[in-house]
């Protein structure tokens, strides 16, 4: 079954903050930035600023499952919300998208096909021309879902972490082997100079 996004889910911009954010150390509200999303790695809340939101009325909070949309920038991609320990907010380069609990779409499965080639040429067409992308309310609100069975999605689900487990492993043991390659460089290039005045050794 093919669906519209606004037909199975609620799609929300971020708080509306003005000019840049400011940490504070009495600050109660967490903020999730575009520096805590990648397309990589998912979403960030290790490091997430904290401030004091302005006036009395609470605005729409994060909740667990919910999706953040990257709206602005060269990339367009949905990540996911695990958990959340805190009172929190987005920016508004984000679009807040909630799934309707009536509807049986599992929002690791909505998140894993907005970030796939099919949608992300949709965004691509709608950005033809433009320096910056800046994907509008209307135009995510139209993008075509595709809804599967729930057994397909969680096999997508799965296929797709394990896949993500193995790119951070390769990643990690690349890192390691380049730190191993560094300390031979030092120990040996420190121990053999044979210029400027340095004996060899």
């Amino acid at each position: 079954m093919t669906v519209r996004i606004e037909q199975i889910a609620t799609i929300r911009s971020g708080y509306p903050f003005r000019g840049s954010i400011k940490a504070q150390k009495s600050g109660h509200v967490a903020v999730i930035q575009m520096r805590d999303a990648t397309l990589e790695y998912g979403l960030n809340t290790d490091d997430m600023a904290h401030i004091k939101l302005p006036g009395r009325k609470d605005p729409a909070w994060l909740q667990a499952s919910d999706i953040l949309f990257v709206a602005r920038g060269n990339k367009n991609f949905a990540v996911y919300i695990d958990q959340l320990t805190e009172k929190t907010v987005c920016t508004p380069h984000f679009f807040q998208i909630r799934i309707k609990s009536s509807v049986p779409l599992l929002p690791n499965f909505l998140v894993w096909q907005i970030n796939q080639t099919p949608a992300q040429s949709y965004f691509s067409r709608l950005a033809q021309g433009s320096v910056l992308r800046n994907i509008k309310k209307i135009e995510l609100a139209e993008l075509p879902i595709v809804i599967p069975p729930l057994k397909t999605q969680q096999t997508i689900i799965a296929l797709d972490q394990a896949m993500k487990q193995e790119l951070q492993l390769l990643e990690t043991l690349a890192d390691n082997r380049r730190r191993m390659m560094d300390a031979i460089a030092q120990q040996t290039l420190n121990t053999h100079q044979d210029f400027d005045g340095a004996q060899t050794l």
